[in-house]
């Protein structure tokens, strides 16, 4: 489930002004593509109603990865939008199925924001691949990953930086672990080009995203993953998966200029995933297909 919130979490990054005068409602699918195969799609909404929020994602496997894992999930997700630009989470319900196994998971926030109820199901394999330490009560607090990205939806990037030296720091709790998250962005744009996984074209922002697990940890210490990547003249050479970092760009979308991310790459042990956005509704009036 964790792998499924992860991509939802990079499909609702969008960054707008620090306030929302009328309801909005933002409609974005994303293809995720490995090795030239559309093997998942991400579909998502995000309403925006005053001072509450809602977050609708529905996650669907393609080709060789539904033939290996038949994976699928659903979240939705609610809560208010605070004066001071941050989100205060309200509820949160998944469910799906991953590797021939049933996942769910609930949780329930109380009105300080912090955690109240927590249900999940797992198989009892993976419950004992992936025992954690227990976190601390005081640090049992929203949002959780999705929710955050709405919270970065108030309060626009500062690009002024020169250079990804001046991040934006991020904490999230998603029921078991609490996970910071770093997100350094350059202060020019580049343009991106017409692709054959996305129509949309124009300039954009390169950011890296960075995460670290503070709380929850693993109890068994893992392997070091590899992956396999190119080098001069074609050449493979496997590298630290943890060496290499999530790209995420970002552009100016709708009348608003709303940053909204319009690829990523996410590096896995099978190689680099692409995020490609391929279709963007806003308010429920189609956008165009190149950015500002």
């Amino acid at each position: 489930m964790r792998f499924l919130l992860s991509l939802a979490a990079f499909s609702l990054l969008g960054l707008a002004q620090p306030a929302f005068a009328a309801p909005e409602r933002i409609e974005a699918t994303y293809d995720l593509i490995w090795k030239g195969f559309h093997v998942s799609t991400a579909e998502t909404v995000t309403e925006l109603d005053g001072s509450h929020y809602f977050l609708g994602i529905n996650i669907k496997t393609h080709g060789l990865l539904k033939m290996a894992t038949g994976g699928h999930g659903t979240f939705e997700i609610s809560g208010q939008l605070l004066p001071d630009g941050g989100v205060q989470p309200e509820a949160l319900d998944a469910d799906g199925y991953w590797d021939g196994d049933a996942f769910s998971q609930k949780l329930r926030y109380g009105t300080d924001g912090h955690l109240a109820a927590y249900e999940a199901t797992r198989p009892e394999d993976w419950l004992k691949k992936n025992a954690r330490e227990a976190v601390p009560e005081a640090m049992k607090t929203g949002p959780d990953p999705a929710s955050l990205f709405v919270s970065l939806m108030q309060n626009p990037v500062n690009f002024s930086a020169d250079a990804m030296d001046k991040p934006i720091m991020l904490r999230s709790f998603d029921g078991e672990a609490v996970v910071d998250w770093q997100l350094g962005c350059a202060a020019q744009p580049v343009t991106l080009k017409r692709s054959k996984h996305s129509p949309i074209t124009g300039q954009a922002f390169e950011c890296a995203l960075e995460t670290t697990t503070v709380a929850g940890k693993l109890l068994k210490e893992e392997k070091a993953k590899k992956m396999v990547k190119r080098g001069p003249r074609g050449r493979r050479k496997a590298v630290d998966l943890a060496d290499v970092t999530p790209k995420v760009w970002l552009m100016a979308m709708g009348e608003s200029d709303r940053l909204m991310p319009v690829r990523a790459q996410v590096p896995s042990e099978k190689g680099l995933v692409g995020l490609y956005l391929s279709k963007l509704s806003m308010d429920g009036t189609a956008n165009g297909t190149s950015g500002r």
